[in-house]
């Protein structure tokens, strides 16, 4: 899910749309929301909702942003590739680790997301949704090279999960 005014909202976890209303209310901002979670952001009451599908374009002035469907941590998680330069990721990808499948994911699906990031320029810049790797951020270079659940065959991914 996106909301204009704050892009982290990528999906319907409480603790990414606590304070959606909250931001629609003060900002007249437009969520957009992937079909698959439509149901739940419907429940909050708000009126501006978008649905989004992969590789959906959305513009917002000089900025593109690309859908990029990535169901495994919950069915209808997104990602947004901004400029094709920076990579909100929610969470499914965060630095040198990936989010929880066990509440409502799937678990070949996540592995089968993190295979789009690897077709990914190196360069490209990665802004998870929390905070729980060594740094802020870090880039797809990083990510593949450091990241065990990048690094990982889809054997090794299920062992290690």
């Amino acid at each position: 899910m996106l909301a204009c005014t704050n892009s982290h909202q990528t999906h319907a976890h409480q603790d990414h749309t606590s304070g959606v209303k909250d931001i629609v209310n003060a900002t007249d901002a437009t969520v957009y929301v992937h079909k698959k979670e439509f149901n739940e952001i419907k429940k909050l009451n708000i009126n501006k909702i978008i649905i989004i599908n992969d590789n959906d374009i959305i513009n917002i002035g000089k900025i593109k942003i690309k859908v990029i469907h990535t169901p495994g941590h919950t069915p209808g998680s997104v990602c947004f590739l901004i400029n094709n330069k920076k990579l909100i990721t929610g969470d499914t990808l965060f630095v040198e680790a990936i989010g929880r499948v066990d509440l409502g994911g799937d678990i070949e699906k996540m592995f089968n997301s993190l295979q789009k990031f690897k077709k990914m320029n190196e360069n490209i810049e990665v802004y998870p949704g929390h905070d729980y790797g060594s740094k802020h951020s870090s880039t797809i270079g990083y990510e593949k090279k450091n990241n065990p659940y990048m690094k990982a065959s889809k054997e090794e991914f299920f062992k290690i999960r």
